[in-house]
Formats: C-alpha cells, sequence, structure tokens
C-alpha cells in the first residue's frame, strides 16, 4: 500500500482531503487541535466559562442553540481570531512540502490558514473555489494542468464565504445540497469520482463521514477499491 500510495504521487494520481484533524499547532513541547482553540477563543469572547466544547461545531452549536447567539455575531468574531493566527503548523507544512500534490480538497472553514501555509511552503499563492449553499461558484481549470497549487473548499470559507458550514446542521445543509450544486463544477467532480482519495484527520461524526464520503466520492460503499482506492 506504501508504494501504491508513493506511486499515485509521483503520478499525480492522488486528491488528499484535509480535515480538521490535520491542523495542529506546535504549543509548547506538544500539537494542540487548532479546531479546539478556535472552540476556545469564540466561547471566551462571548463570556462563556461553563461550558467546554469538543470541536468548533459544538461550540457554535452552543451558542446558537443555548445562547441564541446569532450567526453572523459568531461569524464576524471568528474571523477576527483566524485573521490573526501564525501558528507553527508542522503536520500541515510537512504535507505540504510534497510538491507533486498540488491539489486539495479542504473540510475546514478556516482555509486561509491553509492557504497562508501553503504560501509559506511553497512561495506560491494558492488559488481556491468556495462550495456554497447560497452563491454561485466556478468550476477549476483542468486540474491536468495546474501550475501553481489549487484548493476547494467544500464546506465554505469563514472569511470568503456568506454561509460557511460551521454547525452540524450548517454541514448537514452542505451536503445535502452537493451534488445538485455541483452539476456544473465538471473539473471538481470528475477528480472526485476518477482520483485517488487519501483523508488526512477527517474525523467527523459516524453518520456524516459515511454520507460525506459517499457524496463525494460518487461511489457506493460496496464498491470502493474494485475501481480505485480510497
Amino acid at each position: 500500500d506504501w508504494d501504491d500510495l508513493l506511486d499515485f504521487i509521483a503520478e499525480k494520481k492522488l486528491t488528499p482531503i484535509l480535515g480538521k484533524e490535520l491542523y495542529t499547532f506546535r504549543d509548547g513541547d506538544k500539537l494542540a487541535p487548532l479546531d479546539n482553540y478556535l472552540s476556545q477563543k469564540i466561547l471566551e469572547l462571548h463570556k462563556i466559562s461553563d461550558y467546554s466544547a469538543a470541536s468548533l461545531p459544538q461550540a457554535v452549536n452552543y451558542l446558537e442553540m443555548e445562547k441564541r447567539v446569532k450567526s453572523m455575531d459568531v461569524i464576524r468574531k471568528l474571523k477576527s481570531i483566524v485573521k490573526d493566527i501564525d501558528f507553527e503548523l508542522p503536520v500541515l507544512s510537512q504535507l505540504l512540502s510534497i510538491t507533486d500534490l498540488n491539489y486539495f480538497i479542504n473540510t475546514a472553514v478556516y482555509n486561509t490558514v491553509l492557504e497562508n501555509k501553503i504560501f509559506e511552503t511553497r512561495k506560491q499563492k494558492a488559488n481556491s473555489i468556495n462550495f456554497s449553499i447560497n452563491e454561485p461558484f466556478p468550476d477549476c481549470p483542468d486540474l491536468e494542468k495546474l501550475t501553481e497549487p489549487f484548493v476547494f473548499n467544500v464546506f465554505g470559507s469563514l472569511l470568503n464565504t456568506v454561509d460557511p458550514a460551521l454547525s452540524e446542521e450548517d454541514m448537514l445543509e452542505y451536503t445535502g445540497y452537493f451534488k445538485e450544486k455541483m452539476s456544473g463544477a465538471t473539473n471538481i467532480v470528475n477528480t472526485l469520482k476518477n482520483k485517488n482519495l487519501l483523508f488526512l484527520g477527517c474525523t467527523f461524526p459516524d453518520w456524516m463521514v459515511r454520507f460525506a464520503l459517499r457524496l463525494i466520492s460518487n461511489e457506493p460503499l460496496h464498491e470502493w477499491g474494485t475501481k480505485r482506492t480510497i
């Protein structure tokens, strides 16, 4: 499997799908999840001290459902936090140093962290497209002819989308609309259908993982492995 993986990378037949667990920053002598940091900071900004969230979607859900905080207020505060992030992200940097990987599907809404790290690591500006339910978005160019990194943000962008998927309910809505809204994005869809997919750090709830993987891969689960590797 390792030899196959190296061949897929060298032949540019691999698409990495990056989840929030890949975003770990150096905190003293250990690595800490950026997602947990953001959930803690957003709760602090709303003066919540008696609740601890295990993830950013959980924190957002608590603020919106229990504290009746408006979604736009949460987004505005999160934007201010993310804009100031300048952490060392060693695991992400190590992945980005593999220059044969030029196309990334990103499931974290704080995509600017990824795109800034691409520029820092490769000295190249990444092009990106943000999936959105409420806004139109273009297809990407022919991915076989990429000369610089490209990022598709599958749950939108905290800084650049009006409706980023922050809570689990938002993610469900995004996933439900994915096939319909992606009908015009031929190059992105063909890549998801025909490339080998490598999922890194994508630990969403079990039901969402199965649902999202079915839509993203465009293959029934029982066919995985018969045509390509996931």
